[in-house]
């Protein structure tokens, strides 16, 4: 007990041999009402993540708008022996009790020497090989306020924004749980403000409201969740994976008129060339039969014609006929003709018939259009 009270004076006296800043300096920050943040204690192995940790501390404090930023941050354990407080079962190294050497009175005149109604103070200790920090407030006239969080590597500002705001601003916010059902290799990010890697299990304390978790990958959002954070609570925030939308299709191309010409059909040469004919036989057939006809009409002289002229006759009346004929096919054809223009272009099936009749024949031209 002596030998391990010995080591605790000497370390108090070589604290204090590196000597003091003094008790109170000119007041930074935006808030009306000072605080002060005192140096957080630490074993060697822990002296550098408590002093980065203090300057973290002391600029929150400059940040935040509730309060002030009063003088420098002294050593508690320096403060505790010049008002000479027992500091009972404070030992090294430091564990999870070492705050109780510090009670109520001796932290209370530690402020009177520093004309301080309230301070932040604390430690850094090991738990296992995890450094854990303590944090307390102490408040004139107000019970103690304290905090654990085991530090996970995040930086420094976050550790610090994360404290302050449980112990100085509780009304106001709410711890957040992250978890994922699945792993994500990627950036945390909060309301477009990054966090560090993402781990399962991360833990934020956040200001009341709704905010945006995401998970990204070189910018690229991997998982996303929204949720509302209520002051005084805990809520647990469920990544989702985000589902890429499908890629869109190319659009069609261009839709382009062709223009088929429709089949060539033969029955309009078929029918035009029958009519041509048809009529132009008409009109040769006629020339003939009215030549026969003059012949006869000099011949006979407007008598009975000789029994010689009977084959001029024949010839005549046959030129009558065959005239006829040919007028009736060239007609047939042009009306075949003008129905095949008009109708809807269909398959035709023409048929054509000839019906011999007295004196010569009867030709007809009929089909479905």
């Amino acid at each position: 007990m002596r030998a391990a009270a010995r080591a605790r004076l000497a370390a108090v006296g070589l604290l204090a041999s590196l000597g003091s800043p003094p008790a109170q300096a000119a007041p930074m920050g935006a808030g009306t009402e000072s605080i002060m943040v005192m140096a957080l204690e630490a074993d060697l192995v822990n002296d550098h993540l408590a002093k980065t940790l203090t300057n973290a501390l002391r600029q929150q404090v400059l940040d935040a708008p509730e309060y002030t930023l009063g003088g420098m941050s002294p050593s508690l354990i320096v403060r505790a022996a010049e008002v000479k407080c027992q500091l009972k079962g404070l030992g090294r190294p430091l564990t999870p009790g070492s705050d109780l050497a510090f009670d109520g009175p001796c932290l209370k005149r530690i402020a009177g020497t520093m004309r301080a109604k309230r301070y932040l103070w604390g430690y850094i200790f090991n738990e296992g090989s995890r450094p854990t920090v303590r944090l307390h407030l102490w408040q004139e006239g107000e019970p103690d306020r304290s905090v654990t969080l085991p530090y996970d590597g995040r930086p420094r500002e976050q550790m610090a924004e994360r404290l302050y705001r449980k112990l100085l601003t509780p009304e106001k916010v709410g711890d957040v749980k992250v978890v994922s059902d699945a792993t994500f290799e990627g950036e945390l990010v909060i309301d477009d403000v990054t966090q560090g890697p993402f781990v399962p299990g991360f833990e934020v304390t956040l200001l009341g409201g709704d905010h945006v978790f995401e998970v990204r990958r070189r910018g690229k959002p991997l998982a996303h969740a929204k949720a509302q954070v209520v002051p005084g609570r805990w809520a647990e925030v469920a990544l989702a994976r985000v589902v890429e939308p499908a890629p869109a299709l190319p659009p069609p191309p261009a839709a382009s008129v062709v223009f088929v010409s429709p089949r060539s059909s033969p029955w309009p040469w078929v029918l035009g060339g029958a009519g041509v004919a048809g009529l132009a036989g008409a009109g040769l057939f006629f020339g003939l039969r009215q030549g026969e006809r003059g012949d006869l009409a000099q011949a006979c002289g407007g008598r009975a014609c000789p029994p010689g002229q009977q084959s001029t006759v024949d010839r005549a009346d046959l030129y009558g006929t065959l005239s006829a004929v040919s007028l009736g096919v060239g007609l047939a054809a042009g009306a075949g003709l003008v129905t095949y223009a008009l109708l809807p272009k269909r398959a035709p099936a023409p048929s054509v018939g000839v019906i011999p009749v007295t004196g010569g024949a009867l030709t007809s031209v009929g089909g479905r259009f």
